[in-house]
């Protein structure tokens, strides 16, 4: 099977050992309970209640990335949650660095910290639904200096940003349907994939349309 060589962080979430397929060492635990397997969209997905979270510690700085793309399946139970709720994060605190993908004000959002928090952008083109599923996403380039969103293998909006790199601390965690602050996903979560670099339209569709499989980046 063939896939983007910058594929750093791959989760199907098809088994409920959490792994991470590439060849780092980023396997995911529950914490707060255990998710419940559901059927998803590209295999077995699961269903996250605002209780439990997965995680993992960033030993290495695999996922510690300036340039980077986000994709994965959502199914929210809440689109207008009255604090963000995290779909991935990778950070301690995002007052002192990391970044973060979440449904907030009825749609996507990213916010990174570079010294100070900046943030959130937000896809405002595209208001999600409760209970139906979307292939959401973005990719963030800090020399270009904004952040394309995208929704079922569409860019449906580029939003500016500053131009500053993103703080990183060694080891910090990642996390799938949470953050340090606890704001945490209500709703169905499957196929977390994070690249290094930008990855545009075709490739947003051709993962949403499974079309891609998997060949890693070898450490």
């Amino acid at each position: 099977m063939t896939v983007q060589k910058d594929l750093l962080g791959y989760w199907p979430l098809n088994t409920d050992d959490f792994k991470c397929v590439t060849p780092f060492t980023l396997d995911a635990t529950s914490t707060g309970g255990s998710p419940t397997q559901i059927t998803g969209k590209a295999g077995n997905g699961y269903n996250f209640t605002g209780s439990e979270h997965l995680e993992t510690t960033d030993d290495v700085n695999v996922l510690a990335l300036q340039e980077h793309t986000v994709m994965v399946w959502i199914r929210p139970d809440n689109v207008n949650p009255s604090t963000p709720q995290i779909i991935i994060s990778r950070m301690s605190d995002l007052d002192t660095g990391g970044y973060e993908f979440s449904v907030r004000d009825g749609g996507i959002a990213y916010a990174y910290n570079d010294g100070s928090i900046q943030g959130w952008f937000e896809e405002t083109n595209t208001p999600l639904n409760v209970d139906q599923w979307y292939h959401v996403g973005y990719n963030w380039s800090p020399s270009r200096g904004t952040v394309r969103f995208f929704i079922d293998g569409t860019m449906t909006q580029e939003v500016s940003t500053p131009s500053n790199n993103i703080n990183h601390v060694q080891g910090d965690e990642f996390f799938i349907a949470n953050q340090p602050d606890n704001d945490k996903f209500d709703g169905d979560i499957d196929d977390v994939r994070i690249y290094r670099g930008v990855q545009g339209e075709s490739v947003f569709d051709r993962v949403r349309q499974q079309r891609v499989g998997l060949r890693v980046r070898q450490a």
